[in-house]
């Protein structure tokens, strides 16, 4: 009888292990997906006001007086979107606290700005499987395959065309390119503790979206 009670006991304690885990692993998605969808709309937000910062004064004022609506200041200086890893994120401006690693993709302070002629502008992320591991798929990325970044008004496009493995030390050694303007993508090798990735694209064009 006493075994019996015991292995009730069991059942039950397992049956509430298992709900808790459902309700916690529930909680996590839709906390996930409510971040997801906030930061496509900030995304979205910040392309169509810079696209709006970039028009005619006169037509700014016309939209405005037509629409009634107030444009929401963003915190993000640029957009990287990478299709192939279903990436679309916002960046925060070079100076920002939250411009880091830790945080978000981070643009590295040596970094060029996308309108600068041979420039270079340098991004590193995570790898991994945390909420916070942007470049977990960089790996995937392929000769030919293309970044854009939204910058004040205009839509830079990138091609990759190189990449190589260098030393994780504290130090980046980035190949130099000095009659093109790129793009240098970082993050760490997947399953290895002391090797970084880096991928680099030359930018092919700009537009005005």
């Amino acid at each position: 009888m006493q075994r019996k009670e015991k292995r009730n006991k069991l059942i039950i304690i397992g049956i509430l292990l298992l709900l808790i885990g459902v309700v916690f692993g529930a909680t996590s998605f839709l906390c996930n997906y409510h971040n997801k969808q906030v930061e496509d709309r900030k995304v979205d937000e910040f392309i169509e006001n810079s696209s709006i910062e970039n028009n005619d004064t006169n037509d700014l004022v016309i939209a405005e007086e037509e629409s009634k609506v107030e444009v929401t200041p963003v915190q993000y200086s640029m957009v990287i979107e990478i299709p192939k890893m279903n990436l679309k994120k916002g960046l925060y401006d070079i100076n920002s606290k939250y411009n880091n690693v830790d945080y978000n993709i981070q643009i590295i302070k040596e970094s060029d700005m996308p309108n600068k002629e041979n420039g270079n502008l340098i991004l590193a992320g995570h790898n991994g499987n945390s909420n916070i591991s942007y470049f977990d798929n960089l790996n995937t990325l392929s000769n030919g395959d293309s970044v854009f970044i939204f910058y004040e008004g205009k839509k830079y496009t990138y091609k990759i065309f190189d990449n190589y493995e260098i030393e994780k030390n504290g130090k980046v050694s980035i190949h130099g390119y000095s009659k093109k303007t790129t793009i240098t993508l970082i993050s760490c090798k997947k399953n290895t503790k002391d090797k970084q990735i880096v991928y680099i694209g030359e930018q092919v064009n700009s537009v005005v979206y």
